[in-house]
């Protein structure tokens, strides 16, 4: 031993056997304070790629749902474009019907009336 109370580190032999214990003892230690630095530092490189990983999965879904959104919302203008044109082609079938009554009225109206007196 030296005089400020640590332990020389010198070669084994000079070393009595509790100052080899001692020693032992000493690097073991710091061997485990190494791999628990360690282990802190592969623990958060872990957060890091769960948060990195969390945040790019969170911008796929929102992206696919937004695109998804879209895609909904395009089918139901096109239902709503080809029911409005199914409206207009019944409303200009409803004004052709009514032409043609209009047009023909007085004279269906001469015939079922001369049928129903018999002439």
């Amino acid at each position: 031993m030296n005089n400020d109370n640590r332990i020389d580190r010198g070669t084994a032999a000079q070393h009595t056997g509790v100052e080899k214990l001692l020693l032992q003892v000493i690097e073991y230690d710091e061997r485990a304070q190494e791999l628990t630095r360690r282990a802190e530092g592969y623990k958060a490189d872990a957060k890091q790629t769960i948060a990195d990983n969390e945040a790019r999965l969170r911008k796929e879904y929102a992206k696919r749902a937004e695109s998804r959104i879209a895609q909904i919302e395009s089918e139901a203008k096109a239902a709503a474009d080809e029911a409005s044109d199914g409206d207009a082609y019944l409303d200009d079938g409803m004004k052709k019907l009514h032409k043609q009554f209009d047009a023909g009225r007085e004279e269906w109206l001469n015939r079922i009336v001369d049928s129903t007196l018999g002439r």
